[in-house]
């Protein structure tokens, strides 16, 4: 997995396991595709984050791409992509991106899905403090290498494939 699919499927769960395994709470807010974050206490806040600051405990972390954070909460910003940004597509208040966009100079700390968009946070933003952003390994894993030459041969036999390319 790498990108947007690992942050969810590998560091926001990791995230949750360490935050109640150190005695905190948390609480996924699912909106949309239910993810599992067992043993998160799963709530349906359907856009409604004003009842973040009411969530149980003393110190409190919110994460999000697209929703901005409360005052009282830290707000760490889940940052996936710049490419409004750098393909001139419309990203003012009215665009779908402006949430992402204007989420920005409200957080506490960001995860970046690749050093790439790293670098952007910084060139585009000045956001380039490395104590407030934390870059994920971008990378597929190291069970997606090359197939031999012998396992090509052996699932072109096995598929009946001819042609020079498979998509």
């Amino acid at each position: 997995l790498g990108g947007v699919s690992k942050m969810w499927a590998e560091i926001v769960p990791h995230m949750a396991r360490a935050t109640i395994k150190h005695g905190g709470g948390f609480t996924h807010c699912a909106y949309s595709y239910p993810i599992d974050l067992s043993p998160a206490k799963n709530a349906n806040c359907r856009y409604a984050l004003t009842g973040v600051s009411s969530l149980p405990g003393e110190k409190k972390v919110f994460f999000s791409s697209y929703y901005q954070g409360v005052s009282d909460v830290c707000f760490v910003h889940a940052v996936y992509d710049h490419i409004p940004e750098r393909t001139g597509m419309s990203a003012g208040p009215h665009s779908e991106y402006w949430p992402r966009i204007s989420n920005l100079r409200h957080a506490g700390g960001f995860l970046s899905i690749s050093k790439s968009t790293t670098d952007d946070l910084c060139e585009l933003y000045g956001m380039c403090d490395a104590s407030i952003v934390s870059t994920s390994d971008n990378r597929a894993a190291p069970i997606f290498k090359p197939a031999s030459e012998e396992m090509i041969a052996a699932i072109r036999a096995k598929f009946r494939l001819h042609k020079p390319f498979l998509l």
